[in-house]
């Protein structure tokens, strides 16, 4: 699994300091801090759980941290899941970020 922005591995690493993974607390071990872009986690494990991923965001975004629930299943050889965070209402920061993602040729 991993956490990247638009596919944009270079963009990624500009907004996103780090990525936590929580395992089931059987995994060994059960917390991963990944800090490299595209934050990518990859384990043999079996069955399904949720996990937790908290995704720390560089600290000029004023994002702070962020968590999201994904359901971790490895039935059907595994699948490709996206989703959308809502991360931010703060006005001046939205537009920043909006900023940043044109000077990055981001698309929203």
């Amino acid at each position: 699994m991993f956490v990247c922005l638009n596919n944009d591995k270079d963009a990624t690493q500009k907004i996103i300091k780090s990525v936590t993974y929580h395992l089931h607390p059987t995994a060994r071990p059960p917390v991963i801090k990944v800090t490299e872009a595209p934050f990518l986690l990859s384990k043999v494990g079996w069955g399904y759980y949720e996990i937790k991923i908290e995704i720390q965001f560089k600290k000029w975004t004023g994002l702070g941290n962020k968590v999201v629930a994904h359901e971790l299943c490895f039935d059907g050889r595994g699948k490709t899941q996206s989703f959308d965070i809502d991360i931010c209402k703060k006005e001046e920061t939205v537009k920043e970020l909006a900023k940043l993602m044109d000077e990055l040729q981001i698309s929203k």
